[in-house]
Parts: structure tokens; C-alpha cells; sequence
């Protein structure tokens, strides 16, 4: 899981101790994804998860634009993510 808190400061009394093992968590003002969060999400959440599946792989979304930049873009043709 990836769960993102409506605020500018992510707060250690947020995280659950006892959350899936893996799962991350972030802030953003609104509490909804912008390009930084998506990035960090699919660079250390998405890529880790799909190391040992063989490459290309699809990632289906909505075209919103937090998921489209320069470095986004890059980072998925680098690990063969289309």
C-alpha cells in the first residue's frame, strides 16, 4: 500500500507500527497525488515490486497530469515500463 495524508508535514504518529510490511507513506497539501509523489511511488514502490517479472511491463493509468514529466517518463523507459 501506498497511502498519501491530506497536509504539509508527514507525522510519525500517522504511520501505523503495524502496517504491511512495504508500505510507504506521504503528504501532499491536498492529499492527492502530484509528480513528486507519483514519481517516489513509482521509483521506490512500483520498480522494486516488479524486479523479478520479466520486461516490458504495461502500467495502465489515467493520464493524469501528476503521472507525465521529463523524469517520470525517463525512469519508466529505463526499467522497461511502458
Amino acid at each position: 500500500p501506498y497511502i498519501i495524508f491530506s497536509g504539509k508535514h508527514l507525522w510519525s504518529s500517522w504511520i501505523c507500527k503495524n502496517s504491511f510490511a512495504g508500505t510507504r507513506f506521504n503528504v501532499s497539501p491536498s492529499g492527492w497525488v502530484e509528480e513528486q509523489i507519483f514519481f517516489d511511488w513509482l521509483s521506490k514502490h512500483f520498480i522494486p515490486a516488479i524486479a523479478g517479472i520479466p520486461k516490458p511491463v504495461l502500467l495502465i493509468f489515467d493520464g493524469h497530469q501528476a503521472h507525465i514529466s521529463t523524469r517520470i517518463i525517463k525512469l519508466a523507459m529505463d526499467h522497461m515500463v511502458e
